[in-house]
């Protein structure tokens, strides 16, 4: 076998070197993904904590609020009550307002009938 110089190596040397470097890397590029992923995950985890609280809140706050359809359906009645009260305002304002004119006829009717009366009787 011939005699190796000190500044050569050999091919099974050189390629078993290339293989613990490429090892050591692809051990090293794992570790940073392992963290970076680990990263992630808790970010997400955050971000999902933040969405859920959020989603709370909305359901919350919708429990304060009525339906469109529900509050249209509503209105619609109290405007029929009060187009009801109106009219009967209307017509009871209508009956003072005859009863004051059949009162006031009466107040001045009587005196004059009770008068007549008294002259026929003398």
């Amino acid at each position: 076998m011939a005699r190796r110089n000190q500044e050569t190596v050999s091919l099974q040397e050189y390629f078993e070197r290339l293989i613990v470097e490429h090892n050591h890397l692809h051990v090293s590029e794992r570790e940073a993904s392992q963290t970076a992923l680990a990263a992630a995950r808790s970010e997400i985890d955050r971000r999902l904590a933040a969405l859920n609280e959020l989603r709370d809140e909305v359901t919350k706050d919708r429990s304060q609020f009525v339906r469109v359809d529900v509050f249209e359906a509503r209105i619609e009645a109290i405007s029929k009550d009060v187009r009801l009260l109106r009219d009967d305002t209307i017509a009871e304002r209508g009956r003072r307002a005859a009863y004051a004119i059949v009162l006031g006829i009466l107040a001045v009717a009587t005196p004059i009938v009770v008068q007549i009366i008294l002259n026929r009787g003398r």
